[in-house]
């Protein structure tokens, strides 16, 4: 129950932030510090030995710092999922199989701003590793663009394109990702387009954190 509900009924799972085009959102309580740290006694010897090698990669792309305790440790357990339909305005190639856009919304402990840095860096580390991964593939590499909407940021990895490769409508199924993170105050947003993660942004900024769903 510590997990999943917490030991405050006031504590529970937080007000969805609700983005058009929207297919479906789940707004839910978990401690993923906790669960991540005693995986042994949750989770079967494979899937212990496969975290263990993601928790090796991780705390490199966190500079060292330990992802269970230090990155997971400083998130508040309160989190959404939420998926949209996708939208194509004409500014990129459209995939010929398109799938529907989706993000997590997480909270930050108090203070945030350590962990805020930690996370833009290791987005961009990130953003790297994809590149060279997608270079030898022949896929093409993607541009890191960074906006600032006053207190609010927002990072995304957009595709590096040919003015042809536009017009694209039946373009490769990877043409459906952006991956994107918007930081909003105590919330972070990590999304797969940039375009969920700008709702989504724009609708944490309306939305005070404080507000909680009631548990059943």
């Amino acid at each position: 129950r510590k997990f999943f509900f917490g030991g405050d009924s006031n504590k529970g799972a937080p007000k969805p932030l609700n983005v058009p085009g929207q297919l479906l959102s789940v707004v839910t309580h978990r401690d993923l510090s906790a669960m991540w740290l005693r995986a042994s006694d949750l989770f079967n010897d494979q899937v212990n030995a496969e975290m263990a090698k993601a928790d090796s990669g991780l705390t490199q792309f966190f500079a060292g710092r330990d992802f269970g305790r230090d990155i997971l440790g400083g998130l508040a357990p309160q989190l959404q999922f939420v998926a949209a339909r996708p939208t194509f305005d004409g500014s990129g190639p459209t995939p010929a199989i398109k799938i529907p856009s989706f993000a997590l919304v997480l909270q930050l402990k108090d203070p945030p701003e350590r962990l805020r840095t930690q996370l833009k860096v290791a987005f961009q580390s990130m953003l790297g590793f994809l590149n060279i991964v997608g270079a030898m593939e022949g896929n093409p590499q993607m541009e890191l663009k960074s906006e600032d909407k006053g207190a609010n940021s927002m990072l995304s990895a957009v595709y590096v394109l040919e003015p042809e490769q536009k017009k694209q409508t039946d373009a490769k199924i990877h043409y459906n990702f952006s991956p994107s993170m918007a930081l909003v105050g105590n919330r972070v947003v990590i999304a797969s387009t940039r375009q969920l993660a700008g709702d989504l942004l724009d609708a944490a900024v309306k939305t005070p954190i404080g507000e909680r769903v009631p548990e059943n």
